[in-house]
């Protein structure tokens, strides 16, 4: 017997995931083709194939994180972005997600070459480090909070120095979230 899931009210189901998470769902127009890198347990995607009707897939490092997407219905496999990135094909996508992963990867500026290169529109957030809590807990322990995506990481290690310069010559742009449409 096939039992239909009663209909989720998309208001509470947005109140329940990141705020980070719904201004990039703001960002991405129904009906566009998604990659979310690093998915997690797919809150994001969950919200954009339901409720925006994308065409979403994922990649995830985590069994755990894997599995929670999957049992929601969603496309996501476990992957390593640092290396598999580079199996998809130009321009499969219409937007790549990297939220609050990229403290996580060793290799940044080879991931954003891969997002561009794979899709239209790159959209990347990360943890803010300018909050005093956090520069805090980073200034006496080396770690990050246990509540970031990234929890317990070795600060000495990150390297945010993208020459954003090049980047742009490369075709990236920076938008604001009324920008980035879909065709």
């Amino acid at each position: 017997m096939n039992v239909t899931p009663p209909p989720r009210d998309e208001a509470a189901v947005r109140a329940n995931i990141r705020v980070d998470l719904r201004l990039v769902a703001d960002m991405i127009e129904p009906g566009c083709r998604v990659l979310d890198i690093g998915a997690g347990d797919g809150a994001l995607l969950d919200y954009l194939v339901h409720f925006k009707n994308i065409d979403g897939r994922g990649i995830e490092i985590s069994q755990p994180g894997v599995s929670a997407c999957v049992s929601h219905g969603l496309s996501v496999i476990q992957g390593n972005a640092e290396t598999d990135l580079k199996d998809y094909p130009d321009a499969a996508f219409d937007y790549v997600v990297l939220s609050q992963t990229l403290p996580a990867m060793h290799n940044i500026r080879d991931i954003l070459d891969q997002m561009l290169r794979i899709s239209r529109h790159a959209v990347v957030s990360f943890p803010n480090f300018g909050y005093w809590r956090v520069r805090w807990r980073l200034l006496w322990t080396g770690r990050t909070p246990e509540s970031y995506p990234v929890h317990g990481t070795d600060a000495s290690r990150w390297n945010f120095d993208i020459d954003w310069t090049a980047a742009r010559r490369s075709g990236a742009r920076l938008f604001r979230p009324s920008q980035v449409r879909c065709p």
